[in-house]
Order: C-alpha cells, then sequence, then structure tokens
C-alpha cells in the first residue's frame, strides 16, 4: 500500500512537509506503520513496510509567485525510492507553496514501474492521489475507459494505471474542466466516481475489494476519502489534522543533536544545503498550533507526521473530507458520506449538501473593521499601561491588576494572566477567576487581593473551555476533560475520552437522574455524554472512558464548536453551519436548526430560549418549544466567539455554553447576556426588549484586540483578549436596573419576544423604515457602471443582513463573475402553510441628471416626500415587504403566517443578465410557492390605489445600414454616393404614419380584444386620470387627434407601438457609447460609413415577438429595396421581453383588493401598465404559481428620472397592505392552492 499526505494553509518551504517532520512522508516510505497488509499477495510483498517504487510531489504556486494567473499545479515525480533523491531535497528547500501533495508509491505486482505510474497525477488545475485498489481493475479497464467522455479521456495519463483512470472518472464528472467548481460540485464529482467504479464492478461481477483513498485539489479546495468496497474490511488509513500553524516544535532537535527552529527567511539557504546530503539531518519534531479564532492549517496524511496524537483524527470508512476556506480564510472540514447505499442514506447527503452550501455557497465581500465603532461606550487615551512583575513568597508569578488611565465606563481592569490567548474564562463565587490559555495552564486570581494565586498544572494541550458544575471545576484540554475542586485546587479525576477523534473543543454540563453529567465534543463531529462520577482518579492512568455518543450518520458533518444543555435538549454547533437538537435523555436527534452562513461558534441556553453566533457576526435567537428561530440581533462586524449570561439571583445562568453548572430545577431566567467577538467588541443584552444595553470595545488603533471569551456576573463582565490580558469591567449599574424592572413587572422569565406592543404607533415603524432606506441609499448600486461593482455587492450584502435579521436562511448567487449576485431567502418551510414569494430588484438607474435638486444617494424628506435614487424604483418597495414581515414577526403570537422566499436581483436595470439561471439552479429555495408578489410599477395618477393586472412585451432592435469602408469627407465625396444615413432616415420614416400609426404589414393583428374593460369600469368613475392632466404631465404641446381617456389608456396599455429611440453614426464595432460624437468641431464635414438607428416595440397578448419581428425585416427590406441603395441593411434584435397578463377576477386579485381597501379605504383601481418586465412572466413560469402586481408608487415618481421621490405615506401604507395581504393569504390557503 502506498503513503500519501496533503497541506492546505499558508505558503511553506516544502521540506518542512515531506522531508524533515520525524514522521516525514519520507519516513513512512520505509518505516510505514500503518500500513494495510494484503493477504491475496505473496507474504514479502504483502507483508512488507517499504514504498519504493517512485514517488512524487505536486505544489500550487502561492499568491504572491503568480504573475500570468496559471492555476495549473506543478509535479515532479521519479521512480528512485524517495530516501535517496536528491532532487527531491534540492526542490524542497527552495519551493515554497499553499497546497502540497506528497506521495511514495508500492506498486502491485504487473503494475509498471515507471514515472508515468508515480502519483500525483495532474490535470488542468486539478491534482489527484490514490492509496489502494480498485478490486479487478484489469478486468474492468476498457468498461471503466468506455464510460469517458471524449475530452476526460484525453486525460488519462496512464492506462496500465487504476488511480489514473480513476482521476479520469472523476474529470468526466465535473461540469467543466477549465472553469473552476464549488466544493459541492467537487465532493459531488467525487461521489459520481465512487458510483461508476462501484456500477462497473458489479456489472462485471468482481468481488475482489476496493481500498479508495483519494484526495484531489483544484489549489484552493482539498477532497480526500476513505472507503473500502466491502463494509467488514477496514479500509487503509487515513488521518487529518488542523491548526492555526504548522511549525517545527520549539524544543525540537535535528539529527546533528541541535536546536532548530522553524525555517523561514535566512534559515532556508543553510536547510538546503543540509538537505542535500539527506533528509535526515534536517529531521525535527513538528506541531500544529491551536488557532484561537480559526485554523489556517489542514493536514490529510496516510499516517500521522506529527508526534501529537490529539492533533489527528481517524477518517470514518466510506467518508470524504471537504476542505476548504470560509469566511476570513479559515479552514472549514466537513465530512460526507460517499455512498449512500452502504449507510445513512440520501436524507445525509441532502444535509451535507445543505451545510456545504451554508458554508460555502454564498458570495462573500471581506469586511474591513473601521477605524473606531461609532457606538462603542470605551474611550480609549491613553497608551497600555506597563506592570512590573514580581514573584510571591513561593516563587510563583504575582501580576497585579492594572488599572486602565481612562474608560467611559468607570473603573476598568485587566489582568496580564497568559503568554498566549485567553480560550476560556470562570469564576468562583465571585472570590476567584479561573483562566485557560494556549500556554497549557489553568490560572486562578484572587479577586479580593487583587493578585495570581496559583497555576493549574496538568494539560499538556490548550485549554478550551472551562465551566463550574457542582462544586467542581471542569476544564478540557487535547482529548482529556479534568475535574478540579476550587475550594483546594487540586485535581481530583482525569477523564481520556478518545484516542482517535482528535482535540476536544466545546464542554457543557447537566443533570440527569439527579446525577452531573459532563457532555464534550469536537474535531470528530460527535457529542459525547458520561456522568461525572465515573472518573478515575488522578493518580491513575488515564484511558478511554465509556460514553454514550451520537450518531455521527444523524449528526454533524464537521467539528463541535460549541455545546449547550436546556431542561429538554443538549444543544450542539459547529463548522457545518447546523445546530443540532438532541434529546437529553438518549442522545437521540431531534432536529437541526439552519440559518447560519458559515461556522456556529457559540451558544447560551437562556431558558427555552437559545442564542447562537458565528462568523457572520449575527445572534440568532432561537425558541426551543416551537423550534424555530425567532430574532436576529446584529451589532458585531466578525465572528462571535463567546457568549455569557446572568440571572437576577446574582447566579451565572445555568446554561451557559462554556460555564454552565448543568442544574436542570427551575431558576430565574436571565435578565442580561453577553457576547464577545473577533471585532474587538463586547455586547451587553438585556432579555427584556433584547436591545443592546451597551457596547465595550478593547484598545488598540486601526483593529482592537479580539476578544476570545467572556463571563458575566451581576457585578462584572469578564474578557479575554487574544493577547493574553483578561478586562473587568463592572456593570452592576445595568444589573440593578433590570433587576428591579424584573421585579416591578412581576416576572422571572424572559417576556416573550412576540409580545412587544402589537399596537405600537406606525410612527416608530415608519422611523425604523426610513433608516434602513437611508442606509441603503447610501449604496450605489448602479448596475450598469463597472466601476460600482463593488457597491452592487455591499448592496446585495445589506440585503442579506436584513434577511438575516428576520431568522431568513440567506444565499447570495451569481451565475458568472461579470453578473451582480442574486439575494435568495426563505424564512419558513412549513408544509401546512402557504408560500409567499417576494421579488425586487436593488439596483438603480444611474443619477447623472443636472436637474437633480438634492444628494440621489442621501435620503431627503421634503414635504411628505422621499428623495433619493431608488427610493421607488426599487429600494423603497424591497424594505416595506422586509419591514412588514419584521413586524409581522412581532405581532404575531403563533408565528409568521406564511412562509416567505425572497428573490432580489442586481441587474434588472441592465436586461436581467443570469436572474433566470440563478432561480432555476435554485429552486429548492421557492418549493410549494403559491403567489408571487412584485411591487415594481406605479399608479395610474396620485390619489387611489392601483393594482396591476397586465404589461406589454418589449422588443429591443437596432436598424444598421453600412455603406464606404470607412468615413468620408463630406467636401470631397458627398454627392457621389447614396449615404447609409439619408438611407436610414428613409427607412424610419417609413416605420409609421403622420398619426404614430404603424405601417408594417401584420403588425396589429392577434391582439387580444377588450384587455382594457376592466380598468375602465373604475377610472371611469375616479378622477385619477384626465387628458389634459396627462398633457402637462408629459409636456407635449399636443396628443394625436381624437385623444381621450379611453383612446389614450389603450394606446398606453393594450395597443402594440413602435417608438424610434436613438439614431447614432459610426462603426457600431467600436461600441455605442461614443459611436457618432467623437469628431469634434470636424463633424459637419464627415460622412459616417454606416447609421444605426434604434428601435423599441412594444407589444401585447397575444401577440408573439418572432411574427413582429419577422414582419419588420421584411418591411424593413422592402422599403430600402426601393431606394436602389448600393448600401447594406441589417436587423439586429438586442432583447425580448414576453407580456404579462392576469385576471383581475382571480382570487388572489380579490385578497389584493381586501387588503387595499382595509389600509387605504377604498377599492383600488385595475390598471395595465405599458411598460414591460420580464421578470414577472418568467417567475410565473419557473415557480408554477400566478404574480401579483402590487404598486406602491405615484404617477409622478420619476423613475428613472432626476428627483425620484416616492411619498412617505405610500411607503408606510405599501407596508400595511403587504402585511394585510399576507394575512389574507393565510387565511385562504385551501382556496390559493
Amino acid at each position: 500500500m502506498c503513503r500519501l499526505m496533503a497541506y492546505i494553509g499558508p505558503p511553506i518551504l516544502i521540506a518542512d512537509v515531506v522531508l524533515w517532520p520525524d514522521r516525514s512522508i519520507i519516513k513512512q516510505s520505509y518505516d510505514a506503520r500503518e500500513r494495510k497488509m494484503d493477504s491475496s499477495l505473496p507474504y514479502h510483498l504483502a507483508h512488507g513496510n517499504l514504498n519504493g517504487d517512485g514517488f512524487g510531489i505536486g505544489w500550487f504556486s502561492s499568491a504572491e509567485s503568480k504573475t500570468s494567473g496559471d492555476p495549473t499545479p506543478c509535479v515532479f515525480t521519479s521512480v528512485t525510492p524517495a530516501w535517496n533523491n536528491d532532487n527531491l531535497g534540492r526542490l524542497s528547500c527552495k519551493i515554497v507553496s499553499p497546497l502540497i501533495f506528497a506521495h511514495v508509491r508500492a506498486a502491485y505486482p504487473g503494475m509498471p514501474v515507471s514515472e508515468q505510474n508515480c502519483h500525483p497525477f495532474q490535470w488542468g488545475r486539478y491534482l489527484w492521489m490514490h492509496n489502494g485498489v480498485v478490486g479487478g481493475f484489469m478486468k474492468i479497464r476498457r468498461k471503466l475507459l468506455a464510460c469517458l467522455s471524449d475530452e476526460a479521456y484525453d486525460t488519462v495519463q496512464s492506462f496500465h494505471s487504476d488511480s489514473a483512470i480513476s482521476f479520469a472518472i472523476f474529470l468526466h464528472h465535473l461540469p467543466s474542466l477549465q472553469k473552476p467548481q464549488s466544493p459541492q460540485v467537487l465532493l459531488t464529482a467525487m461521489q459520481a466516481t465512487f458510483a461508476t467504479i462501484r456500477r462497473v464492478q458489479q456489472e462485471a461481477s468482481i468481488e475482489a475489494i476496493s481500498l479508495l483513498n483519494f484526495v484531489v485539489s483544484d489549489g484552493i479546495t482539498m477532497v480526500a476519502t476513505r472507503f473500502a468496497s466491502d463494509p467488514d474490511e477496514a479500509p487503509a488509513s487515513l488521518y487529518y489534522a488542523e491548526g492555526g500553524k504548522y511549525q517545527r516544535a520549539a524544543d525540537s532537535t535535528t539529527a546533528n543533536g541541535q536546536l532548530d527552529a522553524a525555517v523561514s527567511g535566512d534559515d532556508i539557504a543553510a536547510n538546503a544545503q543540509t538537505a542535500r546530503r539527506t533528509s535526515l539531518t534536517g529531521e525535527g519534531s513538528y506541531c500544529l498550533t491551536h488557532g484561537a479564532i480559526g485554523n489556517h492549517v489542514a493536514l490529510v496524511a496516510s499516517e500521522p507526521i506529527t508526534g501529537s496524537t490529539a492533533e489527528w483524527v481517524a477518517v470514518p470508512a466510506g467518508t470524504a473530507l471537504v476542505i476548504s476556506r470560509e469566511r476570513n480564510g479559515y479552514i472549514n472540514i466537513m465530512h460526507s458520506p460517499l455512498d449512500a447505499s452502504q449507510g445513512p442514506g440520501q436524507s445525509r447527503l441532502d444535509e451535507v449538501a445543505r451545510s456545504l452550501e451554508a458554508v460555502y455557497g454564498s458570495i462573500d465581500v471581506p469586511r474591513q473593521l473601521p477605524d473606531r465603532l461609532t457606538n462603542c461606550a470605551s474611550d480609549w487615551t491613553g497608551k497600555r499601561s506597563s506592570v512590573d512583575l514580581v514573584r510571591d513568597e513561593s516563587g510563583a508569578l504575582e501580576v497585579p491588576l492594572v488599572r486602565l488611565a481612562s474608560c467611559s465606563l468607570g473603573d476598568c481592569q485587566r489582568i496580564h494572566a497568559h503568554e498566549g490567548p485567553v480560550l476560556c474564562i470562570a469564576v468562583w463565587q465571585d472570590q476567584l477567576v479561573f483562566t485557560g490559555s494556549t500556554d497549557c495552564l489553568i490560572k486562578v486570581w484572587d479577586l479580593t487581593r487583587q493578585q495570581h494565586k496559583q497555576p493549574l498544572i496538568g494539560h499538556s494541550c490548550p485549554v478550551q473551555r472551562l465551566l463550574l458544575a457542582d462544586g467542581l471545576l471542569c476544564s478540557i484540554a487535547g482529548q482529556i476533560v479534568r475535574l478540579w475542586d476550587p475550594n483546594t485546587l487540586t485535581c481530583q479525576s482525569v477523564l481520556h475520552l478518545t484516542k482517535t477523534g482528535g482535540a476536544l473543543w466545546a464542554l457543557t454540563a447537566t443533570h440527569l437522574d439527579n446525577q452531573l453529567y459532563l457532555l464534550a465534543g469536537g474535531q470528530d463531529s460527535y457529542v459525547r455524554a458520561f456522568p461525572a462520577a465515573s472518573a478515575e482518579c488522578a493518580s491513575s492512568p488515564a484511558h478511554v472512558l465509556p460514553h454514550a455518543c451520537t450518531k455521527g450518520q444523524t449528526g454533524h458533518a464537521g467539528a463541535v464548536l460549541a455545546l449547550a444543555a436546556t431542561r429538554r435538549y443538549i444543544c450542539s454547533a459547529g463548522s457545518d453551519a447546523m445546530i443540532c437538537v438532541w434529546h437529553k435523555k438518549t442522545l437521540a436527534l431531534k432536529l437541526v436548526l439552519r440559518g447560519h452562513r458559515g461556522s456556529v461558534l457559540a451558544l447560551l441556553a437562556l431558558g427555552s430560549l437559545l442564542v447562537s453566533g458565528g462568523r457572520s457576526g449575527l445572534l440568532r435567537i432561537w425558541d426551543l418549544e416551537a423550534l424555530v428561530c425567532r430574532r436576529t440581533l446584529t451589532g458585531h462586524r466578525a465572528d462571535v466567539l463567546s457568549m455569557a449570561a446572568v440571572t437576577p439571583s446574582c447566579r451565572p445562568c445555568p446554561a451557559a455554553s462554556a460555564q454552565a453548572n448543568g442544574h436542570h430545577s427551575r431558576q430565574p431566567q436571565p435578565s442580561m447576556f453577553a457576547t464577545a467577538s473577533a471585532d474587538g467588541t463586547a455586547h451587553l443584552w438585556s432579555t427584556n426588549c433584547w436591545t443592546c444595553l451597551r457596547v465595550f470595545q478593547l484598545p488598540g488603533d486601526p483593529c482592537p484586540e479580539p476578544i476570545l471569551s467572556c463571563k458575566l456576573t451581576c457585578s462584572n463582565l469578564y474578557l479575554g483578549g487574544s493577547e493574553g490580558t483578561v478586562w473587568s469591567w463592572p456593570v452592576d449599574d445595568l444589573y440593578n436596573i433590570h433587576s428591579q424592572e424584573s421585579a416591578e413587572s412581576g416576572q422571572s422569565s424572559i417576556r416573550p419576544i412576540v409580545s412587544k406592543a402589537s399596537h405600537e404607533p406606525d410612527v416608530q415603524g415608519m422611523r425604523r423604515l426610513e433608516r434602513s432606506l437611508r442606509e441603503f441609499l447610501r449604496i450605489k448600486t448602479v448596475s450598469r457602471d463597472p466601476e460600482l461593482k463593488e457597491d452592487c455587492f455591499r448592496g446585495a450584502k445589506y440585503l442579506c443582513s436584513k434577511l438575516e435579521a428576520l431568522g431568513a436562511e440567506v444565499k447570495m448567487c451569481r451565475t458568472s463573475d461579470d453578473v451582480n449576485p442574486v439575494v435568495i431567502g426563505r424564512l419558513g418551510r412549513c408544509k401546512n402553510k402557504p408560500t409567499l414569494c417576494v421579488y425586487g430588484h436593488y439596483d438603480i438607474q444611474p443619477a447623472m441628471e443636472r436637474e437633480w435638486q438634492t444628494d440621489p444617494f442621501e435620503l431627503t424628506a421634503i414635504d411628505g416626500y422621499y428623495y433619493g435614487r431608488g427610493t421607488s424604483d426599487n429600494k423603497g418597495p424591497i424594505l416595506a415587504f422586509i419591514h412588514a414581515v419584521q413586524e409581522m414577526q412581532r405581532e404575531e403570537t403563533t408565528g409568521l403566517p406564511v412562509n416567505v422566499a425572497f428573490v432580489f436581483e442586481g441587474e434588472e436595470e441592465n436586461g436581467s443578465n443570469g436572474f433566470h439561471e440563478a432561480v432555476k439552479s435554485n429552486l429548492h429555495w421557492f418549493e410549494g410557492t403559491q403567489a408571487i408578489v412584485i411591487s415594481n410599477t406605479l399608479w395610474v395618477g396620485e390619489k387611489t390605489p392601483c393594482l396591476t393586472y397586465g404589461m406589454r412585451g418589449m422588443i429591443a432592435l437596432s436598424i444598421e445600414v453600412t455603406g464606404p469602408v470607412r468615413d468620408v469627407h463630406s467636401g470631397n465625396e458627398g454627392g457621389v454616393f447614396s449615404e447609409p444615413l439619408a438611407n436610414l432616415m428613409h427607412v424610419l420614416g417609413h416605420l409609421t404614419d403622420e398619426q404614430n400609426n404603424v405601417k408594417i404589414p401584420g403588425f396589429y393583428s392577434h391582439m387580444r380584444e377588450d384587455t382594457l374593460a376592466p380598468a375602465l369600469q373604475r377610472l371611469d368613475t375616479s378622477e385619477e386620470f384626465s387628458v389634459s392632466g396627462y398633457q402637462a404631465s408629459l409636456g407635449v404641446p399636443q396628443l394625436l387627434n381624437n385623444a381621450s381617456i379611453e383612446t389614450i389608456l389603450n394606446a398606453r396599455w393594450c395597443t402594440p407601438t413602435l417608438s424610434i429611440v436613438d439614431v447614432r453614426t459610426g462603426d457600431n464595432t467600436a461600441g455605442m457609447a461614443d459611436a457618432g460624437y467623437r469628431f469634434g468641431p470636424t463633424r459637419f464635414s464627415v460622412i459616417p460609413c454606416s447609421a444605426i438607428g434604434n428601435v423599441s416595440i412594444r407589444f401585447v397578448p397575444d401577440q408573439t415577438a418572432e411574427e413582429l419581428i419577422a414582419a419588420l425585416r421584411t418591411h424593413v427590406h422592402e422599403e430600402f429595396a426601393a431606394l436602389n441603395s448600393g448600401n447594406k441593411i441589417a436587423v439586429h434584435v438586442k432583447s425580448v421581453g414576453d407580456f404579462w397578463d392576469a385576471d383581475p377576477k382571480s382570487v388572489l386579485f380579490k385578497l389584493a383588493e381586501r387588503a387595499v381597501y382595509h389600509e387605504w379605504g377604498c377599492l383600488p383601481l385595475l390598471v395595465r401598465e405599458g411598460g414591460t418586465m420580464p421578470v414577472a412572466s418568467a417567475l410565473e413560469k419557473l415557480l408554477s404559481a400566478p404574480a401579483l402586481l402590487i404598486p406602491m408608487g405615484q404617477a409622478s415618481d420619476a423613475c428613472h428620472l432626476a428627483n425620484e421621490r416616492l411619498r412617505c405615506q405610500n411607503l408606510l401604507h405599501g407596508k400595511n397592505v403587504i402585511k394585510s395581504f399576507i394575512k389574507e393569504l393565510a387565511g385562504h390557503l385551501p382556496t390559493c392552492k
């Protein structure tokens, strides 16, 4: 069996990974300790430990060395033994790479020993290597090759190698060999590769066992598998590890006995000389350091290459690892089944797919922290104080508390606690503070004396969690749990939970049958529960403790990073963006809660509620009775890393994730809780009103020190920083106020989230909506301006944050790099509720008109109107939808009565490029849609609300006449040939007559009759539209003859029209932006070589675009032929948008009419629009649901023009109409199906 290894992380010298570790793959090539024995081979082949039939390394260029943008990796292979190849040593000491593959080969009998068969294999951007064998390969080789496409067949690098052909099968299953693929696509291709191999083996009745440990990477994502085709057969060994850094251990010595530090800079040359002699002389111990906020390094290897077993996790059989980077570049590792038929089934694969989509499926723009948060309560004015360190009588290091120079929150104290980041804090009876750090120590601080008391020594790995439960201090580090007596500060018990499961990263406690149970979770994705009483004495050798454990096929797909215990459930969260809710007694999975994007890093139980936070910086409040997200709190601008709570009884919250005491008897509920973030701030929140009471910020410009841990008592907030400091702020003033409020209200528990006044004055709701609109308008989301692409991304991110505040699942999707993302959201998936789809577009038109009287990107309120680009089209209506749903969440005690699917595009003003594809590829987000609501049209007038029941279609085309090969001088060549512009004017002039009637034969054919009738029934009795008023609004001297309300509306809404919208001259290949306007002062002397007329056709039901285009082409060519010109003419269709038509007598319209009447006190006018919105008909076809257009703006809103505006009253009532319509829709579910 071969040996393999892969590294992904910051750029590193290849020698640090391949040559110098004391258990490197070079050492494994002649001293393999876990090589799987094959009883089918002769003894000397089956039981050897040599891998000397060739080797190879592959690497991707670091970002600094890439000059041409070439994504392909480089490979070096040889048939000589790896331990005796000088070139390997020379290259490894000079090449730095962020992703490295290494493989040593043991060839099977009949397999040629040649460089062509050496791993890793490379094609395009992909590297591939394999440890194992495809069972019966020689019998099925031709059948496997027959499965390949021509393109994939050409990638086969060796027809003798089962590994090379397996690689080609993987490439065959990729959508494209040229374009980069997402982690989910790579995983799907890997699963399809396994399915193909298994299928061919079954068809050929192959019984030989396949061992398929594959590793593949595109330079960004890595997928590694461990698989044996026989479930009863152990697969070949495979491990993974992750950490903040990979480096030579500080106490490592080389083979020469000299201390050797990590290789960097000037050391490379010296180490290169060492490597040329032999890799053994540079050998030393390597380790992975802990990543306080997140890990940057991952390793995959057949055998561990570092000495600490706590760093390595055995990959479960039948599992694929997906390793890539999430927010801020942190490594994320997820597990996925490879074959649904062997284990958990399709449901597990679907869960993993959803986790991959949640972590990797969103387009993320890197956030930059501001120089200082504007709402920070801390104002740091001085430098950090220096402290003299002294030793007490026992010789222990004594670190006094240091008072800050100034702090606007009052006296703030800090403790220089550790040499490394402070990962956890616990407080014992307001007398002792325990702190744990990456320095593997637990330090005890005496609060009364304000000095260090003593360290608790015993752990050899970073101390990840501390909690106090039943008079015990519990700590976890590596794979060990220790129980300490806080009174005597001695270790009482040591628990060893796992040998191959990696490090433990989460801990909580609970009571079951009057017995204290501890629960721990970590790298291997399991949650383990065990009684604390079963722990052994510290003097006894630690062994793996029997424990209850969650089942891998139903639990997490990634590492468990946080735990919390409630009265009924155990909740866990991790790197897979999942929150698993487990039954406390059985650890059986109850439900998976979703909504976070990226890893969930912290949990906090507040009675029947659960607070979660993670990479997105958002806090989600979950109702564990209803098992739904009830609220999202915003404020942090980076990862939420820790949370803690305090109860009115002045006791820490019993269910706080890392500091839980485990009691499950009823206690006073927390009145405040704190959250700590990597943005350097901690927020103190009230559970009475769910508002932020105070913000604490650590010093540091431009970026403050990240806060890794927090602990809240009734008197102080303790924060652990990344530089080893513990900060303490007094909070007793806030605690006393909130305790008094709770006592006066007679409530000992949290007020229900939805019980907040449902009759809240509209002025408050309007202020919130206005504030949101002001923020949104400041983002210049002009889709037509390439220089504003970043602003368009900011606009999409802003909408994501708004939807996340509702508790919705959110995704950003785009189909190509040159289009703005489509924001998709989903709030609720209850099958017993109707699903409403809400559409809008966040992109806007440019605002370059000189007529603007206000800043178009700053909301300005004048005389009851909001002015600014996008107020009416379409940012105002979008926010009205969002705030309507938000208010209903507060008002409806039984929850939102409908499911809501949101879709907001960023290219509507630019042709909706990519929108159709984005929706089509994400149809599962819109499952069950029964109605589509759009607000992207206008009223017919100024006073009466309207409902739109139809819109015309549009054909955009150009007519181009070309003549000379170049522009010519009018003085020299004028009058000697037929000029293109004159020809074009003749053709354009014969498209319509004097009354603007279109002269194209058949242009008015197939028009549906009486489409105006529903509108006239109510318009005739209203004063919303008049001929004179309409003429004045246009600013035209006169309308066409016989103008009446009916004829004008019929011409605007129900009749096809043709308009010449632009005429330009010049070569069209140069672009229309400057064609005809590049001549400057000499333009009167130039005859253009070509002329182009742009034409807009609007068509109506039941006309077809194809027939109209054909009729226009025929007419144009006939008119041009009559000129007998030697020039050429062509018609170019630019775009086509279909008409949209609805039945105003439908149930959906009746419900909307009732909603409008409830808010405005009058029936809406039924109107059509002459404009075109192809998205309405497109969504109807994609979602198989009817669309409803509810305009909010008035006819005078000046959309696309200067001084765009939206009446404040319209925005407020529009929001309320949506709320009423949702209630109407929910009440008529059977009718609306």
